[in-house]
């Protein structure tokens, strides 16, 4: 049998999961997963350059879904062509849509 005052509650709707712990019949944790609020950083992704900016010190890369991603080159050196396939790995989120 189930102890009601003891066990995880899970709602999932589209976009967002909810999860719920309860110990000795009160609420001990709660987590909220927001699909617009993930992170990627850590993520990795194998995209494709689309622009190499010299002024920039950096180059565009196209990852499909999530976007486009910037490569920056360390030194002011230039390691990839347009149009190379690269795997990469986000350290930083995007900020304001960037």
């Amino acid at each position: 049998m189930i102890d009601p005052a003891e066990g995880l509650l899970i709602s999932v709707s589209p976009g967002e999961t909810r999860i719920a712990l309860i110990e000795g019949g009160r609420l001990a944790e709660f987590w909220v997963d927001r699909v617009a609020d993930r992170s990627r950083v850590g993520d990795v992704y194998r995209g494709r350059v689309g622009k190499v900016d010299a002024g920039l010190q950096g180059a565009f890369v196209e990852l499909g879904a999530p976007g486009t991603g910037f490569l920056g080159f360390e030194n002011g050196g230039s390691r990839v062509n347009e149009g190379d396939a690269v795997t990469v790995q986000v350290v930083r989120d995007a900020e304001g849509g960037k």
